[in-house]
């Protein structure tokens, strides 16, 4: 090779890098285009939209394609050819077509926008102050166990699997010296996962608004009624595992020279009830759906909360980390979801829920509690050999007619929500057990079986009689 040459091709060698940064963003401006014609498509609703919206979310799938794991990327190509197959049986025509592909767009949005809710979080240090409270005011781990199952519960509402990250990070080393790790998991988790039945970014709740038209503030009285009932449960026996088997855990000294700034505490609560009644008062006062009252809130609520509190470079440089880094996490997401979307209105089309229902034993539509049961065990068992929640969840939301059943509407949406938190909670396949178990440094298996499994039982037994008693 002459020298020339081999100038010419060293010099021509950067080119690729340049060319591979303007692949990655034409990625996220297809992502981003998504969101801004989904949006224009709620308030113009113009067939022109609609058919865009389906055009790109394609793309952002195909890219996704590419982009997900081998797990993921097998299930969702199983779905979307289930569909197709049941679509092309009935013949089905083009807007039968479009509505499986944009059923679930709502919630591929919401995945989109919704990390943008934990910014205002971040522009202090609250975690730092919380941290310091416990360390000077909370004694025994049963004090303790109150401020995780608050601080896990609310902030997995609002900002979803990045709560994990935050509390075990904030507290776990805290969680050590009271006890072993297994107790600090199993009350971070149960308290998180309940966040289920309410939480206005979490895909169970989007699916049941959407699907059902069950309004969220319906869901955030049962919500929350169910939560702090379990939780309480869950509380007391903890207490009574205590007073059982003292020497399991320690009781602290106080650290009175520990600094706790209340006023960084008052700021991250008031950001906190700031976040959820801006959702609230938009569903309350609009007919917006949640799955764009939700991004509309993302997209405002931290921009608002950076121009009050002063801190628009940090919300600037938050900005930008998002759209390098946490944008290009969404596809596992949407790609799952659309194609059990995409199912679900096949399966529905094809009148398989009036089947199941014709299928099912007398006995069990005339005995609420086991009815309920094989609901939620209906999501749980296939979640144990790692089908997500979603797949069976929107399944059955989208196929079944729960009067067929017997069931007021209602109570199957809140039964269909405990058998997905549960799911979550009990499957060692779940994304928040592999997270967790990662933080804990432990087996998955160990969290969801071991630490876990039995509450779940407890819980699947306890919301099967309540239901049953409220229906």
């Amino acid at each position: 090779m002459a020298q020339g040459d081999f100038q010419n091709k060293k010099a021509s060698l950067p080119a690729v890098p340049q060319r591979l940064s303007q692949l990655a963003h034409g990625k996220r401006m297809i992502v981003l285009a998504f969101v801004i014609v989904y949006l224009l498509s709620q308030f113009t609703p113009a067939p022109v939209l609609a058919k865009a919206c389906c055009l790109i979310l394609i793309l952002v799938m195909f890219i996704g394609f590419r982009e997900i794991s081998g797990v993921s990327r097998a299930v969702s190509s199983g779905l979307f050819l289930a569909g197709i197959l049941l679509f092309v049986w009935q013949k089905a025509n083009l807007g039968l077509w479009m509505n499986g592909l944009l059923t679930n767009a709502g919630l591929v949005l919401i995945f989109i926008c919704a990390p943008l809710m934990a910014m205002p979080f971040f522009y202090d240090d609250y975690q730092e102050q919380l941290l310091r409270f416990s360390r000077r005011y909370l004694r025994s781990f049963l004090s303790f166990s109150v401020l995780i199952s608050v601080c896990s519960h609310f902030l997995g509402v609002l900002i979803s699997m990045g709560a994990l990250n935050l509390v075990h990070g904030v507290f776990s080393d805290q969680g050590k010296l009271y006890t072993d790790e297994d107790y600090f998991s199993a009350v971070l988790l149960r308290s998180y996962c309940l966040g289920g039945f309410w939480g206005p970014s979490w895909a169970s709740v989007i699916l049941i608004t959407s699907a059902m038209g069950i309004s969220w503030l319906t869901l955030v009285v049962c919500g929350v009624s169910l939560s702090v009932f379990i939780n309480a449960i869950n509380l007391s026996q903890l207490a009574f595992t205590m007073k059982r088997h003292p020497q399991r855990f320690r009781q602290l000294a106080e650290e009175a020279g520990e600094e706790v700034d209340v006023k960084k505490l008052w700021t991250m609560l008031g950001l906190a009830v700031g976040l959820i009644g801006s959702i609230m008062l938009l569903a309350f006062f609009t007919d917006w759906p949640l799955p764009l009252v939700i991004p509309l809130v993302s997209l405002a609520f931290p921009f608002v909360c950076a121009l009050f509190q002063k801190k628009l470079p940090v919300y600037k440089e938050a900005i930008i980390r998002y759209y390098k880094h946490g944008i290009m996490k969404i596809f596992n997401q949407v790609n799952l979801y659309t194609a059990a979307g995409f199912l679900g209105v096949a399966l529905s089309a094809a009148g398989i829920g009036k089947l199941i229902a014709a299928w099912m034993p007398v006995w069990l539509t005339n005995h609420t509690v086991f009815l309920c049961m094989v609901l939620m065990l209906l999501i749980i068992l296939p979640s144990l050999a790692g089908v997500h929640a979603i797949v069976t969840g929107s399944a059955l939301v989208l196929a079944l007619d729960p009067v067929l059943l017997g069931l007021h509407p209602l109570i199957f949406a809140l039964t269909i929500l405990a058998g997905w938190l549960l799911s979550v909670l009990a499957s060692p396949f779940s994304g928040v057990n592999l997270l967790a178990a990662g933080l804990a440094g432990c087996s998955s298996w160990h969290l969801s079986l071991s630490v876990n499994g039995r509450f779940s039982l407890v819980c699947m037994v306890i919301f099967s009689i309540l239901f049953a008693v409220i229906n």
